[in-house]
């Protein structure tokens, strides 16, 4: 079994249970795990859809944020490597 699965599975016994917060106009507010995986499954549709093949390395340059996970979970869930590079890296 792999991360992806666990995740899979996770979202399938929590449905309607929080898997995530994330800061909404100074508040916080909950994310299913069913939500989560939908989002996963976009991304990862998505992604195939565009052409991306099994083994492809892929990188993802974003801030901390609930699409992060998504893409990430999503990169993976389509057999490949995601190479996270934060937006505060530099080069040289």
């Amino acid at each position: 079994m792999n991360l992806v699965q666990i995740f899979f599975e996770q979202a399938e016994r929590l449905g309607d249970r929080t898997g995530m917060m994330v800061k909404k106009d100074g508040a916080y507010t909950g994310i299913s795990w069913r939500e989560v995986a939908e989002n996963v499954e976009s991304v990862a549709g998505g992604l195939l859809s565009l052409g991306l093949e099994k083994g492809a390395k892929v990188a993802l340059l974003s801030e901390n944020r609930p699409e992060w996970a998504y893409a990430d979970l999503g990169i993976l869930a389509c057999a490949c490597a995601d190479v996270p590079i934060y937006p505060t890296n530099r080069v040289g």
